[in-house]
Order: structure tokens, then sequence, then C-alpha cells
């Protein structure tokens, strides 16, 4: 009777606890399903909205386009992981099924009370984790709930403004342009009047160089003409000097002529008194008349040549001078009226082109005016538009912030997503080989049911006595150990690099960490630095990396302090940490002297879920 009694009180305890696990099972698959829909929601909103950016602005960042799904496959594989996970639903329901008629037939036999329901300390921890667990996976889900409203409401908001923006800066883009084209157009019109304005200036210059070559021209003329004035002054002083001289020569000869004849009235009257003197009188007289004709004779001849001289030289200069004077006067008058009517031409022009330059002046500094104006209407318009681009930009800065920080939270529910997968394929895999094995016990007898029932069960209060009071479960270990490696084995590993280096491993024990150098040049890691991210973490931790040479081929293995062992490489290095943390899911970034990430690598360890453990272990005790 106590053998019976206490197998219908397991038997109980066992449909309420398959109970219990069935409903915190549904009760947490809910909110994992929740995180792929958010995980998948987010992914396809702002995948949307990169594709908006990218479009209107291709300012969005490679980094932050990098690693979203398309929409169609994420629809696609949220549709796929609803009907998996309605699958699995319905077989653990079915399975649970299977497992409670046994238990319900079997209780009434017992007939002990709620209090005698009692397997031992392991199953009271297992309900507690149980309940802890529900507990923290209802928490996780009202947080993760109200971090997708905050996040949507954030979103829409975000679009809206972004949108806004859009909208403005293609307007002030239009303006600007608007602007742009008066300004050129304004500029190509005063390069016009310029040019105008400089062959203007061209032809004045050539104008006057040409009023003062016939200035010149004209004050040769006048210098030509005061020196024939001069020479003429000069032939009239001569012509006057000539008489003047002839004059007195006359007037010499009239008083010479005067002496010589009161001479010889002198001596006619000497002669009349001597007349009655010697013979020789008479000789005397005509030798005397003799000699008085030849002086009159020779006198007169004189005064012939030089009255004869006189009136040539005369004669030839006056000719001269008015053969000379007549040319000059007749060519100096001609060229003299050429001068001044082309001196009256080239006024009559100079004054017209003063008025055209002065009236293109005018309007050269009207178009100055209106040029300067455009200029500064340009320059204010571009002064906004800096002022709106730098406010534009520093919204898109920040809005990138954000998408970055909603990305870093999309990564983390897409590794959720990933180990979700993981979870769901060992866990069909449990349930295949849990209902195998109710096939199986299925096809035999009752009797031999209950037969290996009460053996189990004796040899589970067999193995609770020989335990220590601690509640020590070294008895369970090795199908703990069994499931583990079966869980553990299925792990996922990606890599993304860019260079020569690349995070060949990462070891799941947390000893080293695995680089390779898979270039074809030796690469120097001076400077370099590690993060590592455990679990999706909001803060990664940071390790500074020793100075190493890898070349090309070389593998290096990053030892935690005390891992490193005696056989290890040259190339090995010891890092400054006790040990590399491992989880579920550890993401591994490499960073180069600058800052920048040169590779990444993501390992995904499945692990179920303890509640799930305990219930198989159950499952094997109860057995």
């Amino acid at each position: 009777m106590d053998a019976s009694n206490d197998s219908g009180k397991k038997q109980q305890h066992q449909s309420r606890l398959d109970e219990a696990l069935a409903a915190g099972y549904s009760a947490i698959a809910e909110p994992r399903r929740t995180d792929i829909s958010v995980s998948a929601g987010d992914q396809r909103r702002r995948s949307s909205r990169r594709s908006r950016r990218r479009q209107s602005a291709g300012a969005a960042s490679s980094s932050s386009t990098s690693g979203i799904p398309d929409i169609r496959s994420t629809v696609e594989t949220r549709s796929r992981s609803k009907r998996e996970m309605q699958e699995l639903n319905e077989r653990l329901a079915g399975f649970i099924e299977k497992s409670l008629p046994p238990s319900s037939e079997q209780a009434p036999e017992g007939g002990a009370g709620p209090a005698a329901l009692h397997l031992g300390p392991r199953d009271g921890e297992s309900t507690a984790l149980l309940g802890g667990e529900l507990a923290q996976m209802r928490r996780l889900l009202d947080s993760a709930e109200a971090a997708k409203g905050e996040r949507e409401a954030r979103v829409a908001t975000l679009e809206g403004q972004l949108r806004e923006i859009r909208e403005h800066l293609s307007s002030v883009t239009q303006s600007h342009g608007q602007l742009t084209d008066r300004l050129d157009r304004a500029n190509h019109e005063l390069a016009d009047r310029d040019g105008e304005i400089s062959l203007l200036r061209r032809r004045q210059g050539q104008l006057e160089d040409e009023v003062s070559r016939v200035r010149q021209r004209l004050e040769r003329s006048r210098a030509d003409g005061d020196r024939l004035r001069a020479d003429l002054e000069a032939e009239t002083a001569g012509r006057v000097a000539g008489q003047t001289a002839g004059q007195s020569v006359r007037e010499e000869l009239q008083l010479v002529r005067l002496v010589h004849e009161q001479e010889l009235e002198e001596l006619r009257g000497l002669v009349k008194t001597s007349t009655d003197r010697d013979d020789s009188r008479a000789f005397w007289k005509s030798e005397l008349s003799q000699a008085i004709h030849e002086i009159q004779r020779e006198y007169d001849d004189k005064l012939d040549g030089v009255r004869e001289e006189l009136e040539g030289v005369y004669v030839d200069k006056l000719r001269d001078f008015v053969k000379a004077h007549t040319e000059a006067q007749n060519g100096g008058t001609g060229a003299l009226n050429q001068l001044k009517e082309e001196n009256q031409r080239l006024k009559d022009g100079n004054s017209e082109l003063r008025d055209r330059v002065s009236d293109l002046q005018t309007r050269c500094e009207v178009l100055q005016r209106q040029a300067e104006e455009y200029r500064n209407e340009a320059e204010a318009a571009q002064r906004r538009n800096d002022a709106e681009l730098d406010r534009l930009d520093q919204q898109r800065r920040v809005a990138e912030e954000d998408l970055r920080r909603v990305l870093q939270e999309l990564q983390g529910l897409t590794d959720a997503k990933v180990s979700l997968e993981l979870e769901i394929a060992a866990y069909r895999k449990l349930l295949d080989a849990e209902g195998e094995a109710l096939d199986a016990a299925a096809l035999a007898a009752p009797e031999m049911r209950a037969n290996q029932q009460r053996d189990r069960i004796h040899a589970v209060q067999q193995q609770q006595a020989l335990e220590a009071p601690t509640g020590d479960r070294n008895s369970l270990q090795p199908p703990v150990k069994a499931i583990t490696t079966e869980v553990t084995a299925k792990t996922q590993f990606e890599k993304t690099f860019k260079g020569g280096i690349c995070i060949d491993e990462c070891s799941p024990e947390g000893t080293y960490i695995q680089l390779r150098n898979v270039g074809s040049k030796k690469e120097t890691l001076i400077g370099w630095r590690l993060t590592r991210t455990i679990d999706s973490r909001s803060q990664p931790k940071e390790f500074p990396l020793p100075n190493l040479v890898l070349d090309p081929g070389d593998v290096c293995r990053l030892w935690a302090e005390d891992e490193k062992p005696s056989d290890a490489s040259e190339v090995d290095a010891e890092v400054s940490v006790r040990r590399w943390e491992v989880g579920n899911y550890s993401r591994t970034v490499l960073y180069n002297s600058d800052g920048q990430s040169v590779l990444a690598s993501a390992f995904t360890e499945f692990a179920l879920f303890s509640f799930f453990l305990e219930f198989f272990i159950l499952r094997i005790k109860l057995r």
C-alpha cells in the first residue's frame, strides 16, 4: 500500500508538473515570438527608412546599412517560424496529453491528499526555478513591449521630421539654383558690358593717338610758318637795307659830283683869270678838259656798274623772296586748312565717343550695382543654406546615432532570433526522441509499464536515500551531461573581415581567441584593440592587444592569463584578461590603431532553458 500510495502521489505530482510546464512554455514561447515580430518589424521599417535616405540624400554609412534583411525574406522567415512554433506547440500538447491520462487514471488509486505530494528536494527546487524563469520572462516581455512602443513612436516622429527636412532642403536647393542662374546671367551680361567698354576704350586710345599725331603735324606746320615768316622778315630787312645803301651811294655820288663841279668851277675861274699867261694855257686847258672828261666818264661808268649790280641783286633777291613767299603761302594755307578740318573732325568724333563712354559707364555702374545686389542676395542665401545644411547635418548625425543604436538593438533581437531558431531545432529533436519513446512505451503491456514505473520509483527513492543532506544531484549528472553535450554541439560561427586579418576561432571554454593572416603581405598589429560582447550586452568589453607582427599564413592565439601552454608557437601571446567570457552568443570585433573595425565574428552557442532540462530529467526519473 505504501508503494502504491507513493506511486499515486508521484503520478499526481507528475501530471501537475506537466500542466505547469506546458503553461509555462506557452507563456514563454509567446514572448519569444513577440521578440521575433519586433525584430522583423524593426527590420522592415528601418530598411525602408534607410532606402529612402539612400535615394534622397545618399549619406547613409555602409556600416549602418549592412546586415539588414530583405522585407520579403523577413516576412517569409517570420511566417515559417510561426508555423514551426505552432507545430511544435501542437506536438508538445499531444505529448502532454499522452503523458496525462495514465497519471489521471492512477491518481484516484493513491487516495492521498495534497500534503503527501512530495518527491524530494530536487522537485521543489525545479518548481522554484521554473517560477523564477516564468516571472523573468514575463518581465522581459513587458519591457520588450514597452521598448517596442517607444521605438515605433520615435521612428514615426523621426520619419516625419526627416520628411519635412527633405522638403525644406528641396525648396532651399531649388531657390539656390534659381539665384545661381540669375547670378550667372548677371555675370555674363556684366562680362559683355565690360568687353564693350574695353573695346570703346581701345578705340578711344587709338583716336587719342591719332589726335596727338595730328597735333604734332600742326605744331610742325606752325614751326615751318614761323620759320618762313622769319625768312620773309629777313628778306624784307635785306631789301630795305639794300635800298638804303643804294640811296646813300646816290647821295654820295651826288655829293662827289657837286664837289667835282665846284672844283671845275674853281678851275674855270682860275683859267679865266690866267688867260694872259703863257702859251701853254691852251695845252693845259685841253689836257685838263680831257682829264675831266675821262674822270667824268670813268665816274659815270663806275656809277652805272654799281647801279646795275645793285639793281640786279635787288631784283634777284626780290624774285626769290616773292617766289618763296608765294610757295610758302600757298602750301601752308592748304595744309593748315586740311589740319584744321581733320582736327575739327577728330574733335567731333572725340565728343561723340565721350558721350557714348559716359552712357556706357552709367549703364556699367547700374549693372555693377545690380550684380552687387545679386551677389549679396546669393551670399545671404548661401549663408542661410549653409546654416540650414549644418542644422540638417546635425539632425542627420543625431538620426544616424539613433539609427545606429536601434540597429544595435536590432542586432540583439536578430541574435535572439538565431538563438531561438537553434532552440527550436533542439526542442524538435528532443520532442522527436520523447515521441518515439512514448510510442515505444505505448506498445508495451500495461503490466510491464506498471512494473517499470515501480522499478523507477524504487530506484529514485534509493538514490535519494543515498544523497547528502545538502541536496547534491550528482546522480543526475550523466543524463544532464548527455543532454548538454547533445545541445551544445549545435553552434553557429559567423565572421566578416576587411583586410588580411580574420578571427579564425574562439575557444568555447574561453581560453584563447585565434587570429589568422589570410592576406599576402605582412601585417603589423600595433595599437590594436579587441572588443567582446556576450549575450547582447549593452556595453562591450574592450581589451588592448600586444604588439604583434604576422606574416602571410601565420596563426596567432591570444591566450588568457595562465592559459598559454608550454608548446605554444612563438607568435602566440597572452592578454591581460583572466579568462575570455563565454555565453550563448558572443560577438568579437577587432579595431586597428585608427579605431576602424577591420573584422567581426559572431559565435552562437545554443543552451536550452533549464526548465526543459528539469522537465526531461523528471520524466527520466519518474520512469
